[in-house]
């Protein structure tokens, strides 16, 4: 094949890559929600605590009717945990099946719900009764001048149809004395006002559908009470102590951060430009790949070691060398001449080729290359510090003590607020420990710039913009004079520029404008081989192997008697099949 042709058609199969996914032949299988509830019945009881707190228990009877195939295991039932923004305090107590205990296979809070899942790995068929009893409190509202208790018995948009719904509301001694007599019941699809049927006596208000309820319709209920009936909810001492922590935390994740910024922006300042940075292709003399990308600092840091490696290859110490194996294609270097080094250049060379071995496996850097190299680049870090390029500036204490009691609030208050229930807090103290982290990280290894190493970083800056400009002008440099270097041939330019352009971001435009120069020229380059011709797949392989050296707030103060509709209430959550 021509060496044109089969340069573009790798680089034609670098960039076109499909990942691609199995169809799976089996049948699809019937959903588990495919069945219908023949009935439901709902019992709830509801008391006051000794603090005057509503306190209710629930027993939900559901008569499934699953079809006669293996479809369904049991039943998954969504029980509110919140209600008008605080926690419900919900507790499963027990599920029976036809009257005897039934397993509850999985019981996982999701959002604002408790999921309980009953059953085993066995399928169900046909009529079977579930009975679920559970524990809430703190589920009167207070409206106006009186307090109602406004309930969605079921949610609205169920897939499957609930047949006849039988409410019944018992009320303890000292509740039934503070019933007003008001009640309401309302039928049908979201936002339905259609009412049902009502009959109350001295301590219980029964709630009866007016016909079997289909597919997507709910029941909502309402009873009222006089204003004080109920205490409202309260958090007590460990919502006070939550807060407490919660605003603590913020408020010192906020400082210690604005400090740690304050801080860098003054003492922690490198020694400003002198003049406007412009395009121009100009390496910084006497300095290792590894120390520029030290110096500069950034994303610099993170690409130095393929780029020192590939420097070192056009230089002639090592050579780059793909081998196919079973697997496909792998990458090796091969130490051909390690004499001219600089100190870093000979640690790099010592990592990659310990105890005398000339041939390392780039594809498979071993952990202790990759230890040594990571060693090698904390040395040079410290080493520009103490050789002026930068300055260290102390630690500020008070950013690191306020970021770390900043962290240990925000946990603390983390762990209260879990106790009590989903709140907004929680997302406060997670920001918090957001904040807190970067400017503790902030307020170490502040090494700002001096007058020594702000050249050096100019330099590496203006040749990055050289390789942008050059990238987005997508003109060809090749046989130009005005070129940097433009006294060398047209490929060893090109060559020799390929270590900057990866330091700087600009690996894949250079390495296909390399690849195109090869084409041109008719050349191989001498720092590659393989089986196959120059390609920048060489480069993503590279890259990659060394990646490793270099993180429902329900209900409200709306009235169920007026206005009041279907789904409007409290409770309701879900209700489906598995």
């Amino acid at each position: 094949m021509h060496r044109g042709l089969a340069v573009r058609a790798m680089l034609a199969g670098a960039v076109g890559l499909l990942a691609v996914a199995g169809a799976g032949g089996a049948a699809a299988q019937s959903s588990a929600e495919d069945f219908e509830f023949d009935g439901v019945e709902a019992v709830y009881l509801l008391e006051r605590d000794e603090e005057g707190r509503a306190r209710m228990h629930v027993t939900e009877t559901l008569t499934a009717e699953f079809p006669d195939r293996d479809q369904n295991k049991g039943i998954v039932r969504g029980l509110p945990r919140k209600h008008d923004g605080h926690p419900l305090g919900t507790e499963v107590e027990s599920v029976t099946r036809n009257g005897e205990p039934e397993p509850i296979y999985s019981e996982t809070s999701e959002g604002d719900e408790l999921l309980v899942a009953t059953g085993t790995d066995d399928f169900l068929r046909g009529e079977q009764v579930f009975s679920i009893e559970y524990r809430m409190r703190d589920v009167i509202d207070d409206v106006g001048d009186a307090q109602e208790w406004y309930w969605d018995v079921l949610p609205a948009g169920s897939a499957q149809p609930y047949g006849p719904v039988t409410v019944t509301l018992e009320l303890s001694p000292e509740v039934a004395g503070l019933f007003d007599g008001r009640a309401r019941c309302l039928e049908g699809a979201e936002g339905s006002t259609r009412e049902c049927e009502v009959s109350i006596d001295d301590d219980e208000v029964r709630f009866t559908s007016t016909r079997p309820l289909a597919e997507g319709e709910g029941m909502t209920v309402v009873a009222g009470f006089a204003a004080g009936a109920f205490e409202p909810y309260t958090e007590g001492a460990l919502g006070v102590v939550a807060s407490v922590l919660t605003g603590a935390a913020a408020l010192l994740a906020a400082g210690a951060l604005a400090l740690a910024t304050r801080v860098r922006a003054t003492v922690g300042r490198s020694v400003p430009r002198s003049r406007a940075i412009t395009a121009s292709y100009s390496v910084p003399q006497g300095l290792s790949i590894l120390r520029m990308a030290a110096i500069h600092g950034g994303t610099m840091e993170a690409r130095a070691v393929p780029a020192q490696i590939v420097d070192l290859a056009i230089r002639g110490t090592i050579r780059l060398v793909e081998v196919e194996s079973g697997a496909g294609h792998e990458y090796q270097a091969e130490l051909v001449d390690p004499t001219g080094l600089d100190a870093d250049e000979q640690e790099i060379v010592d990592a990659l080729f310990p105890a005398g071995s000339t041939v390392h496996e780039l594809s498979e850097p071993s952990s202790s290359t990759a230890s040594a190299i990571t060693a090698l680049q904390r040395r040079i870090k410290s080493e520009v510090v103490a050789d002026g390029y930068r300055r260290k500036v102390p630690v500020p204490r008070g950013v690191v003590a306020g970021g770390a009691v900043a962290l240990g609030s925000a946990v603390a208050a983390i762990i209260a607020l879990a106790m009590l229930g989903p709140d907004w807090r929680i997302a406060v103290a997670i920001g918090a420990v957001v904040v807190a982290l970067p400017a503790i990280v902030l307020a170490f290894d502040i090494r700002p710039l001096t007058g020594k190493g702000r050249p050096v970083v100019d330099q590496l800056e203006a040749t990055a913009k050289y390789f942008d400009s050059v990238e987005s002008s997508r003109t060809s440099t090749h046989g130009t004079t005005d070129l940097p270097g433009s006294e060398l041939p047209v490929i060893e330019f090109h060559e020799r520029a390929l270590p900057q352009a990866m330091l700087c971001g600009a690996a894949k435009d250079w390495v296909e404008r390399l690849s195109s120069t090869y084409e041109e020229e008719g050349v191989a380059p001498y720092w590659f081989v393989g089986p196959r011709p120059f390609s920048p797949m060489v480069f993503i392989a590279l890259q990659g192997g060394f990646g490793s050296t270099g993180a429902q707030a329900a209900g409200g103060s709306a009235s169920g008697f007026s206005g009041g509709s279907v789904g409007g209430g409290g409770g309701g959550g879900s209700v489906g099949g598995r």
